[in-house]
């Protein structure tokens, strides 16, 4: 299976902007879609670790739905779990 990403940190845009007056780090991925706010404090390079712990809980995520489809639709098809390991 594939590796899954919510947004590459290479492509990830970081904009510096103040939020309710409080200094922020806002990402956008690479066609302009607002992702999420970080602490303004965090470098560009602690940005993109944060960017990459949300690609690996994203994927994770990914994975776990592929395998629960997969039981179901064994499931329905009358396959026993015990053959599906």
């Amino acid at each position: 299976m594939s590796r899954q990403t919510y947004v590459h940190p290479d492509d990830a845009q970081i904009e510096r902007v103040t939020v309710l007056g409080v200094n922020t780090a806002r990402v956008f991925d690479n066609e302009g879609f607002w992702i999420l706010d970080l602490p303004g404090s965090l470098s560009d390079a602690e940005v993109k670790a944060v960017i990459k712990t949300v690609n690996n809980i994203y994927n994770t995520g990914y994975e776990q739905g592929q395998l629960r489809r997969g039981r179901e639709i064994a499931c329905l098809l009358g396959v026993k779990p015990e053959a599906l390991a």
